[in-house]
């Protein structure tokens, strides 16, 4: 699925993500938290749109779909560390974020430091 360029797979990773959440088995669960998701996924789906108010759904949509655990640290003392953990999750090892808060926030893939 991921292999093209990082454009490419923004973009593919978007329209998962906007797939998965609009799907009818897992709609109520994701509407519950965002009345207005149909209108907000749908503008989602175009390159360069960014609304702060889904960036947790996004990741948790992402956890899910990818199966694979996602943790976001944060520039915020209160919650230096997010975890999101998927329904069913393929393996334990989790993808690192790395939150900045600044002005809307900004989330930012971090590399991985090899162990010893």
């Amino acid at each position: 699925m991921l292999s093209g360029s990082e454009e490419h797979d923004t973009f593919t990773l978007r329209q998962v993500f906007v797939n998965h959440v609009t799907q009818d088995n897992v709609k109520s669960e994701y509407s519950a938290f965002f009345p207005n998701l149909e209108q907000m996924v749908r503008e989602f789906r175009n390159p360069g749109v960014f609304d702060r108010d889904v960036v947790d759904l996004v990741i948790k949509a992402c956890a899910n779909v990818l199966k694979v655990p996602i943790i976001v640290v944060t520039s915020r003392p209160a919650t230096s560390v997010v975890p999101f953990m998927p329904y069913n999750a393929l393996c334990t090892r989790p993808i690192y974020l790395a939150y900045h808060y600044y002005g809307a926030g900004h989330y930012d893939a971090t590399n991985e430091i090899p162990t010893g």
